[in-house]
């Protein structure tokens, strides 16, 4: 069996958490390392070692003293998304050395985003929106992402203080960076224009006339359109 092959066993059966806690059993238990085990069971070393992170993750939630009641081996494909994810392992705070994350606030903060929509909770830390699938959890990372590179400074807080989904948030932040980058190349342009010698002026050409005719053109039509689509800006 391959490696690849096993792995994807264990994903398409819906039984990584199982999986997970042999391969933390054999590791703790016995001291078996990562890569043995993955030769066991088909599956890489990186496959390994990520789903035992995830398992001490999961783990960590369970003998957590507030949210430990409500850990479930059902929110364990979240745990290892989250693992994969270098931006939200340096916003908990993973330690490698025990396995563990050691921002309890940030920790704590995606722990209630997970049990949204669980039922028989209390009420303190219920939220509207949440991290309930993987794909919720890399979007929350992307988030992340955008806000460490400088490029956000709102949406991942709007998520975290479950004013949107993350769905919406990261949405709402690509249109409005497209719009950002299209100012930006816009103020280029206009630099670009005014660095131009007036000198040179008198050796344009009817082709360059053309295409100023067309830039001209162009901008009456967007600015057309803006109006059309906001009308308080006609």
């Amino acid at each position: 069996m391959s490696k690849i092959y096993g792995h994807k066993i264990w994903a398409k059966s819906g039984q990584t958490d199982r999986a997970a806690t042999v391969i933390a059993n054999l590791h703790d238990r016995k001291n078996i390392s990562f890569s043995i085990i993955g030769d066991k069971f088909g599956m890489t070393p990186i496959n390994v070692t990520r789903y035992y992170r995830a398992f001490k993750a999961l783990e960590q939630m369970k003998n957590d003293e507030e949210y430990g009641q409500y850990a479930n081996p059902k929110f364990f494909t979240l745990f290892e998304e989250m693992i994969k994810k270098t931006v939200l392992k340096e916003w908990l705070g993973w330690r490698e050395q025990t396995f563990k994350f050691d921002n309890i606030i940030n920790l704590h903060e995606i722990y209630k985003m997970i049990l949204c929509g669980e039922k028989n909770i209390e009420s303190e830390l219920r939220r509207k929106n949440g991290i309930t699938n993987p794909g919720d959890m890399r979007n929350f990372a992307a988030l992340k992402e955008y806000e460490v590179s400088g490029k956000d400074n709102l949406y991942f807080s709007k998520v975290v203080n479950d004013e949107l989904d993350t769905e919406t948030a990261l949405h709402l932040l690509k249109r409005n960076q497209d719009v950002s980058d299209w100012n930006n190349e816009a103020q280029n342009f206009l630099e670009t224009l005014n660095q131009i010698p007036r000198k040179k002026l008198l050796n344009f050409t009817l082709a360059e006339i053309q295409l100023i005719d067309k830039i001209i053109n162009e901008l009456k039509s967007l600015r057309d359109d803006v109006q059309r689509v906001n009308p308080d800006l006609a």
